[in-house]
């Protein structure tokens, strides 16, 4: 009975929205659906199998330079605006206590 009251509780204190990995619009979370450790909107869930997708860069950031992020970031905007799908993996290493983020960035080949 306790898990049925945190469980119900639980759903006013998550967010309501997300981004989709591909086209960065908003959807409501029960839109989203997860696949590969991405979360897609229905369109590009269903295109999502229609591609080959290409590692086409990597980059790794820490806590103190975030520039390679932005970068990774803006590289993903250029190639929507010439309308090609991507989507950024990000991956977390910890090493002597300094934390690292990983950025792979994918395009899809029909």
């Amino acid at each position: 009975m306790i898990k049925k009251i945190l469980t119900f509780f639980s759903h006013f204190r998550r967010s309501q929205v997300g981004v989709c990995s591909i086209c960065d619009k908003t959807f409501p979370d029960h839109n989203l659906r997860e696949k590969h450790d991405l979360f897609l909107c229905p369109q590009d869930y269903d295109d999502y199998p229609n591609y080959n997708w290409i590692s086409v860069a990597s980059a790794l950031s820490d806590p103190t330079d975030p520039s390679q992020a932005l970068l990774m970031q803006e590289q993903k905007e250029q190639l929507k605006n010439k309308g090609k799908k991507s989507f950024i993996k990000v991956s977390y290493s910890e090493k002597e206590g300094v934390i690292y983020t990983s950025f792979e960035l994918f395009v899809g080949q029909v």
